[in-house]
């Protein structure tokens, strides 16, 4: 019984081993951080320079909806989904105690292990405020 299998997808990572007594190295997934930051801005007197905007990520020159500065965690990780370059990633938020919003994610590309291409930000979009 059962709906019957149309496709699949099938993995092969060249040069990569599998994870043996002789090859007792795990597979490492690649793990990069993007971080919101601003600089040089002298802010409201309280110390504190504020971030407002929106922002893109390419990978593999496919390139993300907008961003909102204080995504969640979900947010980033739907929107890297999304492109054709990346499958299935965890995103998990960085975070200052002094800050309400996260001061970045991280994101760990899980479907594919190795050492990948760094993400590209495009920040434009983004305001510092007082």
């Amino acid at each position: 019984g059962g709906t019957p299998i149309t496709g699949y997808k099938v993995y092969q990572y060249a040069g990569i081993g599998p994870n043996t007594k002789s090859n007792p190295e795990p597979i490492q997934q690649e793990v990069q951080d993007v971080l919101v930051v601003a600089g040089g801005g002298e802010g409201d007197g309280d110390g504190e320079v504020g971030i407002s905007g929106t922002f893109t990520l390419s990978f593999r020159g496919h390139e993300t909806a907008s961003i909102a500065v204080d995504a969640t965690a979900d947010d980033v990780k739907y929107a890297l989904q999304n492109l054709d370059s990346v499958n299935v990633v965890a995103v998990e938020e960085l975070t200052e105690s002094t800050s309400s919003r996260p001061s970045g994610w991280r994101v760990s590309f899980l479907s594919e292990p190795g050492d990948l291409p760094l993400m590209q930000a495009t920040s434009g979009r983004l305001l510092m405020t007082d």
